[in-house]
Parts: structure tokens; sequence; C-alpha cells
């Protein structure tokens, strides 16, 4: 198994791959799994191995490397994050080949799944003839399980110039969804 990433700095995240290409790219609590043509990994690999060293401040945090080699012998290199620029320019390469090749973030398919429930169980709900806009969706955790919470503004509430104007209180409508059941519970605001 070659393993790259899992950096100090807060875990901001982790990219671990396999040596037939299968990855796994977490990052600020997303996932993005798919399969690096081999060529890239030993791309990937080489310009570890070939990054200069960086030298950081005191408190900076670092980014380790770690992989076997065709020996089987673990390899290791650490960076400093976020001065070093090796570090800065490895972090991206990782990200472009996790996008390129990895599937879309699970986060993202997670949410619009959540909003397209909650907009029609909303819907049907409404004894208003009130406009309605979605202001906030964040998955939570709720009796012991992840729900997501779509949260529904009064438009007559929201600012023609969030620049300059404040948005009006009360009024929401809660969307409480769980994907694994595709149940929606509502709930009021004041």
């Amino acid at each position: 198994m070659k393993h790259i990433g899992g950096w100090d700095v807060g875990m901001l995240g982790e990219f671990e791959a396999q040596p037939d290409g299968r990855f796994t790219w977490v990052k600020e609590q997303q996932v993005r799994k798919g399969t690096l043509p081999t060529t890239e990994l030993g791309a990937l690999l080489k310009a570890i191995v070939e990054a200069g060293p960086d030298i950081g401040a005191e408190d900076a945090g670092f980014v380790h490397f770690s992989w076997l080699d065709g020996n089987g012998i673990v390899q290791k290199r650490s960076y400093s994050y976020p001065q070093g620029e090796s570090c800065a320019k490895l972090l991206k390469k990782i990200e472009e080949l996790a996008v390129k090749y990895g599937s879309a973030w699970e986060g993202i398919r997670d949410l619009n799944r959540a909003v397209a429930l909650a907009v029609p169980a909303f819907a049907a709900a409404s004894h208003s003839n009130e406009s309605y806009k979605v202001t906030n969706a964040r998955l939570m955790i709720g009796d012991g399980r992840y729900v997501w919470r779509v949260t529904f503004k009064p438009i007559r509430l929201l600012p023609h110039n969030p620049s300059t104007e404040e948005v009006g209180a009360g009024g929401e409508v809660f969307v409480s969804v769980d994907l694994r059941t595709g149940n929606t519970v509502i709930t009021y605001g004041e």
C-alpha cells in the first residue's frame, strides 16, 4: 500500500493510493475515490522524492508523505506547511489528480439529494402563497444519525441589497432529511 498525505495542521486531509492506482482522498470531511493511472502515480511519487526541502516557521505544520518502495521498504518525506513552496505544489498536484480521476464529492451528491427531497416535502406541506428561498443546508447529527437540515426563508424577508440591508427576522421553515430512509420532518422557526 502506498500512503501519501495525512498532514498535521488540523488534519486537513489524507490521500491514500494502492499499488494498482485505486485511491481515496479525504479533505474537509469529504471523500473522493477513483483510480490513478500508474504513470500518474509514479510521477507523483517522483515529485515527492525530488521536492526540495522547505524551511518553515517554528510553529509550522508539516505534511508527511510515506510509501512502500519496490522492495517493500517504507520511504518518508516531510515538508513544512503552509510556508513551504514544495509542499504547496505537491498538495496542489494531489488535489488536481483527485479531481481529474476521482468521483464527485460524496458530500455534494448528498447535499443535492437532500435539497431534492426537501423542496417537494416543503411544497406539499406549505399552506402559504408566499414565495420562499432555500437559504441554508447543513449536515447535522440528530437522534444518533446524520440528517440534513434545509432552511427555507420567505423572500420578503431577504434584503434586495445584502451589502447594505439586514435579513428580516423569523419566518424560517426547516426540513430535516434523513438520506438513509428518505424521510423528511418539517419544523417552523419563530
